[in-house]
């Protein structure tokens, strides 16, 4: 994980969406750059060994109603920290940049 891997991810979040427990907008983590080095560390850190903070994966999730006309049926929304979603999105990243080397993706 390199420090460009965040800042190219960072550009992808949404400023003001709803935080999750960890209260930080993307807004922050766009603007405070000096710590895309210290994330990337981070991050980095957690990939190779192998084991992720209990508070990256804990959510605020709320039921949305589905459809207005029908009270069962409900969405349910999880708000996760900005340190998951950055550090999924490389990984998810890394994962799409692979196949299309690889010529693995089908063309649809």
């Amino acid at each position: 994980m390199n420090v460009e891997e965040v800042k190219k991810q960072v550009k992808k979040t949404p400023n003001w969406k709803s935080s999750g427990p960890d209260g930080v907008h993307g807004y922050w983590i766009k603007n405070f750059a000096n710590l895309h080095e210290r994330i990337s560390e981070q991050l980095k850190c957690c990939l190779e060994i192998g084991v992720v903070p209990e508070w990256m994966t804990k959510g605020q999730t709320c039921l949305i109603l589905k459809d207005r006309g029908l009270v069962s049926i409900y969405r349910p929304i999880t708000c996760l920290s900005q340190m998951w979603k950055l550090l999924t999105g490389i990984i998810g990243q890394r994962l799409y940049d692979h196949l299309e080397k690889e010529q693995i993706l089908p063309p649809e």
